[in-house]
Formats: structure tokens, sequence, C-alpha cells
């Protein structure tokens, strides 16, 4: 596991992203003392894209809301 391979950052909300891969990596790097990783940002249109459909976005979005609001 390389930790150069950038993360994915997936905006859940807006200015609020989640790591939607790279968990590993990210942990690799903070045991290692790296400071930073190189990460690709998914905005709301991008990621929609990888979810079937718009009912589906928004019970995703509601769920890490939630997470938000605890």
């Amino acid at each position: 596991m390389e930790v150069s391979t950038p993360i994915i950052l997936a905006e859940i909300s807006p200015g609020r992203f989640n790591l939607i891969d790279g968990n590993h990596r990210t942990e690799k790097a903070r045991m290692m003392g790296v400071k930073k990783v190189i990460a690709y940002k998914l905005g709301v249109e991008q990621h929609m894209k990888f979810l079937t459909d718009l009912k589906a976005y928004k019970a995703y979005v509601a769920y890490w809301n939630s997470k938000f609001t605890k």
C-alpha cells in the first residue's frame, strides 16, 4: 500500500468532505509521521455520478449529515 496514491474525498454537504477511498493509506501515513497526503476532492456533481439516482444521493447525504448533528 503506497501512501503516495491519492485519497478520495467526497463532498457530503457544502464545504464538508468525507473520506471515501484511502482509509488504510491515511492511517499508514499517520503512523509513518507523514503530515500531508495527495487527495482528490469530488464535488457534489462529480460524486452524484457514482450513486444510482437522486433518491439514493439524498439518502446518502441525510445519513452523513446526521453524523454531524450528533
